[in-house]
């Protein structure tokens, strides 16, 4: 097993996001590499990141028992489909179309084929940050997070 993505919970649009990534119990490298994917891939999709507070699905056990394990949801975990593991937990009750859990199916796909081309992937251009350059125009919504690489022109000690 290189990795494992759990693709549960994907067909109920409870938020603005198209695809929330549960940040506990989870890889965030893999979740990195995920959003690289949608930047490269997939960009008009819109991500977003949240945490479930516990052990909240089985990507949490492939987690602990120590693999890189992500978790993409269909929102964010407050707003996930309220009729879940219930008799009226049906296609008429979240998307009869099933067009948003299409989105999770390019990003499984995305998925595939960005892991069986593992060296290949490119961070995204602006998320590289460059040492003694400064960064502007950065912006942000409560609630969301952007993840940086930062590049060291050579070895520095922590200050």
């Amino acid at each position: 097993v290189v990795s494992v993505l759990q693709l549960g919970m994907t067909n109920y649009r409870g938020s603005e996001e198209d695809i929330v990534f549960i940040t506990d119990y989870t890889d965030s490298n893999l979740t990195q590499f995920l959003t690289t994917l949608i930047y490269a891939d997939l960009p008009e999709l819109t991500y977003g990141y949240d945490r479930c507070g516990y052990a909240c699905s089985d990507h949490a056990s492939w987690h602990i028992a120590g693999f890189s394990a992500a978790m993409p949801l269909e929102s964010i975990f407050k707003d996930y489909n309220p009729k879940i593991h219930t008799s009226q937990d049906t296609l008429a009750n979240s998307d009869p179309t099933g067009y948003h859990a299409v989105q999770f199916t390019k990003l499984g796909l995305a998925y595939v084929i960005g892991m069986a081309n593992a060296g290949s992937s490119q961070v995204p251009e602006d998320s590289v940050l460059q040492d003694g350059t400064a960064k502007i125009n950065l912006s942000g919504a409560r609630g969301t997070q952007k993840r940086f690489t930062l590049e060291l022109s050579q070895s520095k000690p922590l200050t």
